[in-house]
């Protein structure tokens, strides 16, 4: 069993033995169907995380785009609390701030992997041009066979 199936595995009993201790013997096991089942969740939520993994990956940048703009929204609706915008003016606005924040960012993070992308280069170019081109190998010469008379068979 992979680690991280065995951490999803116990952070899944500690959330549910409350759950469970009423069914579970006095210093028992889990019963095998309980833990059985409880198994299966891991692997159905393991399998749920790598489709979303995957999904993640081929979505594309305005798919990031808006992932970011969401959390953005998240993070300013939970510091403002109580005092978030309650007309839709407002709420228009504070949509509109978040997708350019979100927009910009994207933005920068494109423009940071790039210039990464071309610092990486550099090294391995000026190191190639350094070394100067290959040395050809040094000929081997040539032997001659030497003819042999053929024999008369007469």
């Amino acid at each position: 069993m992979s680690t991280k199936k065995k951490e999803l595995l116990a952070d899944l009993l500690s959330c549910l033995s409350p759950l469970i201790q009423p069914i579970t013997p006095a210093g028992g096991d889990v019963p095998r169907g309980v833990a059985k089942a409880i198994r299966r969740l891991a692997e159905q939520i393991q399998l749920q995380q790598a489709k979303l993994a995957r999904r993640e990956a081929k979505a594309g940048p305005q798919a990031a785009r808006q992932r970011l703009t969401e959390e953005l929204l998240g993070v300013v609706n939970t510091y403002l609390g109580e005092d978030a915008p309650a007309d839709d003016r407002s709420a228009d606005r504070l949509q509109q701030s978040a997708a350019e924040l979100a927009d910009k960012a994207a933005k920068l993070r494109a423009r940071q992997e790039k210039s990464r992308a071309e610092q990486s280069l550099v090294p391995e170019e000026v190191a190639s041009a350094a070394e100067g081109p290959a040395t050809p190998p040094t000929p081997v010469p040539v032997r001659r066979s030497r003819k042999r008379p053929a024999a008369n068979p007469g």
